[in-house]
């Protein structure tokens, strides 16, 4: 078995408890929101694990949450065929993570260990009904602009068929967004609008998951333009805040809150090397 296969079973073990997470219960139990999206700084070991939490919370409030995932949407067969199996089936997870998705060349930190022990987490979820289902949500076609992240949406708005269901959703922070601000701080990137900014508004919250600084495994352009993937430089703290939720006051910001997850990030290698 190749080491990289052995590496993502063995870092899928028992399910730890719900870790509280202060603010979440009143989201969470407002049946108002369909929607809550958690936008992510993509390869990180901390945003995956407290979604997991926000998943159980929502479940202990008797809002047993879909999960919607930025994975291809053309692997939902094999997605739902681990949740269906034992949480000591590694042939489940060998199977899984011979899907190309997991083997191309763009690690960006969707494809890391963290992300297959999310996976795990929901399979244990599931089984135990804590959790309706998992759903992928990336677009198979890569459309331009705009059009991909309205396909994105409307994967996300179909993954539930019930308008009175909880629907959890973790993507990049880009496609969490409600608004564009007005200046792109760090990408040179046109304004448009997001996958979150298709989903009805007044039944949705959108929250940026962020970290008291810390690192992360990505994807930059160097100077030729092709992709460089690797952990970024450690970035220090500007502020320390504590793990919890913290809504923004009114409209028209680019997220609903944030979602601080209490500690410094660290990098989540790719669950299959390169």
């Amino acid at each position: 078995m190749p080491a990289a296969f052995l590496l993502a079973a063995a870092i899928v073990g028992a399910a730890p408890p719900c870790a509280a997470i202060p603010g979440a219960t009143e989201i969470l139990s407002d049946k108002s929101v369909e929607w809550v999206v958690v936008g992510e700084h993509h390869g990180t070991s901390e945003t995956p694990a407290i979604f997991a939490d926000l998943a159980c919370l929502a479940a202990h409030v008797g809002r047993a949450p879909v999960i919607a995932l930025e994975l291809p949407a053309n692997d939902a067969e094999a997605i739902n065929a681990f949740l269906a199996s034992a949480n000591d089936d590694d042939d489940a997870m060998r199977q899984l993570l011979q899907r190309p998705f997991w083997h191309g060349s763009l690690k960006d930190g969707r494809s890391s260990e963290a992300m297959v022990l999310l996976l795990g987490r929901l399979r244990q979820m599931k089984a135990k009904g804590l959790i309706r289902g998992v759903v992928p949500v990336q677009p198979f076609a890569m459309l331009p602009g705009p059009a991909f992240e309205q396909a994105m949406a409307d994967n996300v708005r179909k993954s539930s068929p019930s308008s009175s269901d909880l629907v959890l959703v973790l993507v990049g922070n880009l496609h969490a967004r409600l608004s564009e601000p007005l200046q792109e701080p760090v990408r040179d990137l046109p304004p448009q609008p997001r996958m979150a900014s298709f989903l009805p508004k007044d039944r949705t919250v959108s929250l940026s998951a962020e970290g008291n600084g810390g690192a992360q495994w990505s994807c930059v352009l160097d100077r030729t333009r092709q992709n460089v993937c690797g952990p970024s430089k450690p970035l220090p703290a500007l502020v320390q805040r504590s793990r919890g939720i913290v809504r923004l006051p009114g409209a028209g910001s680019t997220y609903s809150g944030y979602l601080n997850i209490g500690t410094a990030t660290t990098p989540s290698r790719p669950a299959v090397a390169p």
